[in-house]
């Protein structure tokens, strides 16, 4: 879902996708494999298991254009989540959107098929979905030795550094996680 999400952006234009496979156990491989059958621009890296901040760092050092986004596997975006991001990057250096539901209480929403309701991110932005300038990672990078937590870190570090990060209101993304007890 998520790699048909990218693909079903308003005005993609020339574009790539990296998929970095983190040591997965599931079909991963697999299902990026026939995407890529059918579209040349998806590049797949796998990589024993180091993490979401070493997985990030792996896609951010592979990709080649002046603006890299983030989403995560369980994202499913809109599609205008790239131009709605493209319309509010000027003044900013990294846009994203909310995600949701987000966290452990996506068990609770699938279990008894609620409805989320959107509420602001603990941090400006999630790893699981944002649209970074490549200029930031020259000043920040994701700390390839956290496992969890590296979208915090970053977003410390990119404040740090006099860099500009913005959650633009009202853009949803799907979460589709799928947690159980």
């Amino acid at each position: 879902h998520c790699l048909h999400s990218i693909a079903a952006q308003r005005g993609l234009a020339s574009h790539e996708v990296i998929v970095v496979d983190d040591g997965s156990t599931d079909a991963t491989a697999e299902v990026v494999r026939e995407v890529q059958d059918g579209d040349s621009s998806v590049r797949l890296i796998k990589q024993k298991n180091l993490g979401r901040g070493a997985a990030r760092a792996v896609g951010v050092r592979a990709a080649r254009g002046d603006l890299v986004a983030m989403v995560d596997s369980d994202i499913c975006l809109p599609p205008d989540w790239l131009a709605t991001c493209l319309s509010h990057l000027e003044g900013y250096d990294v846009v994203g959107g909310t995600a949701g539901p987000d966290g452990d209480v996506t068990y609770i929403y699938n279990t008894f098929q609620l409805l989320p309701v959107g509420a602001p991110a603990t941090t400006t932005i999630t790893g699981n979905n944002g649209l970074y300038r490549r200029t930031v990672f020259e000043g920040a990078m994701f700390d390839e030795q956290l496992r969890e937590g590296e979208d915090v870190d970053i977003n410390h570090k990119l404040v740090d550094s006099g860099f500009r990060l913005a959650c633009i209101p009202g853009l949803q993304v799907e979460h589709r996680e799928h947690k159980s007890l």
